[in-house]
């Protein structure tokens, strides 16, 4: 079945670098078969119906909420990664990853019916709307871009693209103001957060929290706050037994940055801003920690609702200066909403394709509603992607490989996790998207074997030789899910970008200058080590190349980060050889073609 899904994927990559990209409309799909797996990643509450965005059978379910029973369910589009509400109005929009297409639906008493389609930039992620249902703010993911659509159902093409907006980093989550005037969209991996000014369809601001895996952006019950979860990794502190305990090595937490710093007009919107004042909370504590904390729902009275999806739990109350309750649920609690009432909370386990009830008053999960058949045959890999995903994995379940390694990618950073058995000399976090092909692993390409790379990262890395989850020996699930992961495409084909004569020459060039040397094609690594001349803090100066594939979507480079991107790295570094000059077409040349895989 994953062959399948990497097949179709790359199939619709060349349509997409090939195709128009013009709005069209086009009718509901035909019925499917019942999905292997649903996957649930968004919801969202219109009136007494709860509706639910399952990523991997490309659906929406429906919840009748007055009776907590499922309703309905139609068949979207392939992975549909988001939805929201249009407005006030009995609308949806829905994204879809694979098919890059935002579309848009009505809703009569609990059905869904498509109603516009249209093509956005490649891999589209997150979507909201505006409070007067005239514009869609849309994330893409690969494409580093946020697009503005608007949405007009007077006119034979309901939805048009208004503007694309390039951002440095790659965008997940989207929020809009009450006032409709700004969005604010933060970073699938890292801590980069950029601001739209919707009223001049703009870049208005691009700022750095310095965390990591940014979650469940929401306003706080003051108004006054932007609020949302994440992690935050100390680059110095090794990831020896007592670290990972005390959470010295990976915290979670709930951070709130005043709107007012990041609503400022910035004289200069694309320069990075590191953002100096906020409020923040932990969450878990050492012997009960909370890894990969996630959705954030705040309540009308006040109390404030979150997923944490490593361990498997939602958590509550009002005194965030507290420890929260915590509740048991099912695998990887990804979302969470309200009934009308405020009642119910409702609760997506991403993992167990259900959907919790919890009843705020008696204080406990009072149902639990199947999305499919619930009897689904389990992979080797799709064993080893319910590992990933799970920080139980680690000593007290502090974080999990998808807390470094989000979706597979990287979130940029340094770690300090004993690779090269010495203290203080920490290397980036390298992506894990297509790493089945790249072996051998690590900086020094010291492990020649998948399943022992990754048990080294469960007892070394996590401390988590002692957990029950690791007694069973999850490595050869895990690394067959890590040979599932397909390399990210180049910003420059995400965004169809591509020059020909440019990618000819450059790839040319990249051949003349004998970087095939090290970064042989198709993988774009070699098996060796190399000094090129760059040596950590113990003077270890010999590493394994990594693979350029999807080198354009990564934050920093070399095993320190010392190299902002592709351009730093053969201009300002002179990578990997001084004594070559090149001119500065024949430089934009080899960076088109570097941006282009």
């Amino acid at each position: 079945m994953q062959k399948r899904k990497c097949q179709l994927h790359m199939l619709i990559l060349v349509l997409v670098c090939i195709g128009s990209g013009h709005s069209h409309s086009a009718e509901p799909p035909p019925p499917q078969p019942q999905p292997k797996f649903y996957a649930p990643v968004e919801m969202v509450t219109v009136d007494q119906w709860l509706y639910i965005a399952n990523q991997d059978s490309g659906s929406v379910s429906v919840v009748k909420t007055g009776e907590n029973r499922m309703f309905s369910e139609t068949f979207i589009g392939q992975r549909i990664s988001s939805l929201a509400r249009v407005g006030s109005q009995a609308r949806l929009l829905f994204t879809d990853e694979i098919k890059h297409e935002l579309v848009l639906s009505s809703l009569v008493q609990g059905h869904v019916s498509v109603i516009k389609r249209i093509k956005v930039p490649y891999s589209p992620v997150g979507v909201k709307s505006t409070s007067d249902g005239t514009l869609a703010v849309v994330a893409s993911l690969w494409a580093r871009q946020v697009t503005l659509v608007d949405i007009d159902e007077t006119v034979e093409s309901g939805l048009k693209i208004s503007k694309k907006i390039n951002i440095p980093f790659n965008p997940k989550e989207v929020w809009i103001s009450d006032d409709d005037c700004h969005a604010i969209v933060s970073d699938a991996f890292a801590g980069h957060i950029a601001t739209i000014d919707l009223k001049e369809r703009q870049l208005a601001g691009l700022f750095n929290v310095n965390v990591q895996n940014i979650r469940g952006l929401t306003t706080s019950t003051d108004g006054k706050y932007l609020t949302f979860s994440h992690q935050l990794l100390s680059p110095n502190s090794a990831t020896v037994r007592n670290n990972v305990f005390w959470g010295n090595t990976l915290e979670n937490l709930i951070r709130s940055v005043p709107l007012e710093v990041l609503l400022q007009p910035q004289p200069d919107p694309g320069s990075i801003i590191k953002v100096t004042h906020w409020l923040q909370y932990p969450v878990g504590n050492p012997g009960n920690a909370a890894g990969d904390p996630g959705d954030i729902l705040f309540t009308s009275d006040g109390e404030l609702f979150i997923c944490f999806g490593g361990t498997s739990q939602i958590a509550h109350g009002k005194d965030l200066h507290n420890l929260l309750d915590r509740i048991n649920v099912g695998s990887r609690p990804i979302a969470i909403a309200a009934d009308q009432t405020e009642r119910f909370i409702y609760i997506a386990s991403h993992f167990e394709d259900t959907i919790e009830v919890f009843d705020r008053k008696s204080n406990r999960v009072v149902k639990k509603l199947p999305l499919g058949d619930g009897q689904p045959t389990y992979s080797l890999a799709d064993k080893g992607k319910r590992l990933f995903y799970n920080s139980r994995l680690s000593l007290d379940g502090w974080y999990s490989c998808n807390s470094c390694h989000v979706d597979g990618h990287t979130v940029g950073g340094l770690n300090e996790n004993l690779s090269d058995s010495n203290k203080f000399s920490p290397k980036r976090i390298l992506s894990l998207l297509g790493t089945g092909e790249t072996g051998p692993w690590a900086w020094l390409g010291n492990k020649i074997d998948l399943d022992g790379q990754v048990l080294k990262s469960i007892h070394i890395t996590m401390q988590g030789g002692n957990s029950g989850l690791a007694k069973g020996n999850p490595a050869p699930s895990i690394s067959a899910f890590l040979r599932t992961l397909q390399p990210a495409p180049g910003v420059r084909t995400a965004r169809g970008e591509l020059i020909a004569e440019q990618i000819k020459r450059g790839s040319q060039l990249f051949e003349t200058l004998k970087c095939s040397e090290c970064h042989a094609p198709p993988t774009y690594t070699t098996v060796n080590t190399y000094d090129v001349g760059i040596q950590d803090e113990h003077g270890l100066k010999d590493f394994n190349p990594p693979s350029l594939r999807g080198v354009s979507q990564r934050y920093g480079l070399f095993h320190d980060n010392r190299a902002a991107d592709v351009r730093a790295v053969l201009e300002d570094h002179a990578h990997p050889d001084d004594s070559i000059s090149l001119s500065e077409s024949d430089l934009e040349a080899l960076i088109h073609f570097l941006e282009s895989i």
